[in-house]
């Protein structure tokens, strides 16, 4: 039953082939598939989206055995490298069939083999597995989308991708502003975020939201895949620095706290306008009640010059902090008690 619920959802959602030709469009040529070794087959390097777990897998490869490989993986020719010294195949659809495969000890797949530079392999990797996978992770669905991003932010930047069904879907109406701009070869604007949102069931700004969370810190990233940060939160986050994620990370962990959308917007915001994030600044926000930080107190030089006039002399720093504070403790009390004149103050002489 399991493994016709799995093919279920398969039949519901683009092909590898389906995917490849929405991106670049048919040119007429007949699209052949070859089956080749696993052997000379190699994962693509960095890539955003995590293997099945056993389990899944394990399903996949049932439903393999029982109907097949229906769906080729597509895959590039690469040059021997480093690391290998022969020809050998790039792929970029189908990492999880050739690992069910694996499993069940076959020795070829179907496949279709592309000639595609680095860019176009990296479109084809992300625009795949974003159709065909029904549940991505966040994590997953952020450096895809910035992966994306940055691939066709460089096409815009070359003269040997200026025509075709992917550039023309990168084109903006004139007048069209935003910050995720480039030009291609032609000069026409390539619109980046607007143009994978019309390819995807995402918002152009839900997009730039998952981007962001390419800048957290591994740790609150894993949180936001588990659950247990927000992800607006995670967004906000991702706006302070590496340290002061690494502080509200600690703090997190020490007292197993959850932190809200209120929380984490106003961390945002007293970063930006004040400066950076103290533990001090994050426990007194997650005080109840607490969403707005105390401006710094700032000397200028004139005040400093004023304010020693009245220290004793020679007095080093933890010295005047602690008559500045005794003499204030004194001033309150007299405030408190209505008196006209302060306190005489004990300790240093002037």
């Amino acid at each position: 039953m399991a493994a016709l619920n799995l093919r279920t959802r398969l039949d519901s959602i683009p092909t590898p082939e389906e995917s490849f030709a929405e991106m670049f469009g048919d040119s007429g040529e007949t699209v052949l598939v070859k089956p080749l070794k696993i052997s000379d087959l190699a994962p693509y390097p960095d890539q955003p989206f995590r293997p099945y777990s056993p389990d899944k897998l394990k399903l996949l490869a049932e439903d393999i055995r029982q109907n097949g490989i229906l769906s080729p993986v597509i895959v590039r020719p690469m040059p021997p490298d480093m690391e290998r010294r022969y020809d050998y195949y790039q792929i970029l659809s189908g990492h999880n069939r050739v690992a069910a495969a694996q499993l069940l000890r076959m020795e070829t797949v179907p496949a279709i083999i592309k000639e595609v530079d680095d860019d176009l392999a990296r479109l084809i990797l992300v625009n795949t597995n974003l159709n065909q996978r029904d549940e991505l992770l966040p994590s997953e669905k952020a450096f895809a989308y910035r992966m994306q991003m940055d691939a066709m932010k460089h096409q815009g930047q070359r003269t040997d991708l200026t025509s075709g069904p992917l550039v023309e879907k990168l084109m903006v109406k004139n007048g069209a502003e935003h910050e995720d701009i480039n030009f291609s070869s032609n000069g026409a604007k390539v619109h980046t975020v607007a143009s994978i949102a019309e390819t995807s069931n995402e918002s152009a700004a839900q997009i730039k939201r998952y981007v962001r969370l390419t800048y957290l810190v591994k740790d609150l990233l894993d949180k936001v895949d588990t659950g247990n940060l927000p992800f607006r939160a995670g967004v906000d986050l991702s706006y302070l620095s590496e340290d002061e994620q690494m502080e509200v990370d600690a703090y997190l962990l020490e007292t197993r706290r959850k932190i809200s959308l209120e929380q984490a917007a106003a961390l945002k915001r007293y970063s930006a306008e004040l400066g950076p994030i103290t533990r001090n600044d994050i426990e007194t926000l997650f005080q109840e009640g607490k969403t707005e930080r105390q401006p710094a107190i700032k000397f200028t030089q004139k005040n400093l010059f004023q304010l020693r006039q009245f220290l004793p002399k020679g007095a080093k720093n933890q010295e005047a902090i602690d008559y500045i504070l005794e003499a204030l403790k004194y001033y309150n009390l007299a405030q408190q008690m209505d008196r006209k004149v302060p306190l005489e103050l004990p300790g240093f002489e002037p």
